[in-house]
């Protein structure tokens, strides 16, 4: 019994990964596609998001950045640059993140993932 309900992992090509994407972006519904095709939506979802199956993707870039003067003569601390100094980051897509004050690297990282998924 201990071989049953494991399922195969399957291969696929990359020209027919291509295929599929060209169908969800044509405007096809991925579950149809995934129910078409004996796939899972979460297959799909991947494939669509991989820039090697889907062109219409942007390469990441590198953003121009703006460091304003110091508004004060005295050398401020790094825990009060953090509350001074705002950080804008724009993700294309009208997707823009501004914060102020003391972000952490993981909520910030979790707010872009969301804002790419959603673009």
């Amino acid at each position: 019994m201990s071989g049953e309900g494991k399922r195969q992992q399957r291969q696929f090509s990359d020209k027919f990964k291509i295929w599929i994407v060209s169908l969800v972006l044509d405007g096809a519904s991925i579950t149809d596609v995934a129910r078409q095709h004996d796939l899972t939506t979460n297959m799909i979802y991947r494939w669509r998001d991989d820039r090697r199956f889907n062109e219409t993707l942007e390469a990441p870039s590198f953003l121009p950045v703006e460091v304003e003067p110091e508004k004060s003569a005295s050398t401020p601390t790094s825990s009060s640059l953090a509350l001074e100094i705002p950080i804008e980051i724009e993700l294309g897509c009208d997707s823009r993140v501004r914060c102020w004050g003391a972000v952490s690297e993981e909520a910030l990282h979790s707010v872009i993932l969301v804002l790419r998924r959603a673009a």
